[in-house]
């Protein structure tokens, strides 16, 4: 019955090993390609947090909460800061992955300062800070879950901003599309400029203003001036529309409409 237990308790101990050597391999080899200085310090002290914990400590089965929570640090920060050096991180993710940096640090120097005491303080140690533990790797996650909702809302911006220059461009597109039908300006056209000005004018204030009168007398003529007048461009921009009834027979228009 010994023997079982103590075969089931070194297996135990094998993969706590494990997923700690998998771990901190992981996180060194990400630490070693990251440009960012303040992840590297992250990465390397959490590294250092682990290799202690695997090699010394006696109560490697408690950190396991801490070391999946490291492993999703390492994951987070890196996918967070990809490509990125200090000087390029948003002030919001900077301070983000300062603070991290720092309490990162304050686990480092508690494990250190419990390495270091005696066997028998060791033992104490790890019967009397579980909970402590605990509450470490329970932080770690309240940070990841920050730093993903920082990620989502960065997500979220870009999502928006394409949105909004797709609908530029595609007024933009529609506007173009609209302004290659305009008729050009008649030439030579003089001794209009009063009605240009007085239609104008109308325009500003009505939905509609009808020109009518006699054929050949100029109305389309002076449509076609009024709606490359400056101001009337500057007040409709886009939202200038030409349609020719050049073709249309008058005749059958009443008719039509019955």
């Amino acid at each position: 019955m010994k023997l079982k237990t103590s075969t089931h308790k070194n297996v135990d101990n094998g993969q706590r090993l494990a997923l700690l050597s998998g771990t901190i391999a992981v996180i060194d080899t990400a630490k070693a390609v990251v440009p960012s200085v303040l992840v590297q310090s992250i990465l390397s002290t959490v590294s250092n947090i682990l290799t202690i914990a695997k090699n010394t400590l006696q109560n490697e089965g408690d950190f396991r909460g801490l070391i999946e929570q490291c492993r999703a640090i390492c994951d987070i920060v890196v996918r967070a800061t990809e490509g990125q050096t200090d000087g390029d991180l948003s002030s919001e993710l900077s301070d983000i992955i300062i603070d991290l940096e720092s309490f990162v640090q304050s686990i480092h120097e508690a494990v250190v300062s419990a390495n270091e005491r005696s066997v028998t303080q060791r033992v104490l140690f790890a019967l009397s800070d579980k909970d402590r533990i605990a509450s470490w790797a329970q932080e770690l996650d309240r940070r990841v879950s920050l730093i993903n909702m920082h990620l989502s809302m960065i997500t979220q911006r870009r999502i928006d901003q394409q949105s909004r220059l797709i609908d530029r461009l595609s007024a933009s597109t529609a506007y173009e599309g609209w302004r290659v039908v305009l008729p050009n300006v008649p030439s030579p056209f003089f001794g209009r400029d009063h009605f240009i000005a007085h239609i104008t004018g109308l325009l500003l204030k009505r939905r509609h203003v009808t020109l009518f009168g006699p054929g050949g007398i100029g109305k389309t003529s002076l449509a076609k001036a009024i709606i490359h007048d400056s101001v009337i461009a500057e007040r409709f921009r886009g939202r200038r529309y030409f349609v020719s009834f050049d073709e249309l027979d008058a005749s059958r228009i009443s008719t039509g409409i019955v």
